[in-house]
């Protein structure tokens, strides 16, 4: 290589070059090397918010399932109470007595008419029921606490009360009769 051709180049020239060799050097580091890594970076960035939302997400799921199970240990000795308003299809004998023994609690004359003609399939079926009760005012309304305070949901679509057709002497106390419309629960 010759290098007297460099020496004979002015001071202005060589600064030129050189300044031009330092910009085009810097010019290819940026778009090499400082381009590509503010590129990497926001990809990392990205990745890293989305691993932060993936992990928020997941404790929150973790605290969700940490309260649900708290919920359930608060409501779990409830869940008794609530089978027990459900009638059990194969202890249709022991609802009936149930009724008939809040009838002669509250002594009054008690007549059922009950469809329970259904399979036990695990499924809750709706029955109607419709009961006919009668007696002294003061002792349907005592029946009617009593079945409302019984173990047993029984939700009341109407009721007719009415004086009895057929009124007993008994110190001439008028006799009432009580038609409810029933439906009860099964499964």
């Amino acid at each position: 290589m010759n290098l007297n051709k460099y020496n004979k180049i002015n001071l202005k020239t060589k600064t030129q070059i050189l300044v031009s060799f330092y910009l085009l050097f810097a010019v290819l580091s940026v778009y090499f090397y400082i381009i590509p890594t503010i590129e990497a970076i926001k990809v990392k960035k990205a990745d890293i918010f989305t691993e932060k939302i993936e992990q928020e997400k997941k404790i929150n799921r973790e605290k969700n399932y940490a309260n649900l199970e708290s919920e359930i240990k608060k409501i779990e000795p409830q869940l008794g109470i609530l089978e027990n308003v459900y009638i059990n299809a194969n202890r249709k004998l022991e609802f009936i007595t149930t009724l008939e023994g809040v009838a002669a609690d509250a002594k009054v004359e008690q007549k059922l008419t009950l469809d329970l003609k259904f399979n036990s399939d695990g499924e809750i079926k709706e029955v109607p029921v419709i009961i006919d009760v009668s007696g002294l005012y003061p002792a349907i309304m005592d029946y009617l606490i009593k079945l409302e305070t019984a173990s047993y949901y029984i939700n009341i679509n109407s009721f007719d009360l009415s004086l009895s057709s057929t009124p007993k002497e008994e110190g001439k106390l008028k006799q009432y009769r009580l038609r409810l419309n029933a439906n009860t629960y099964w499964k």
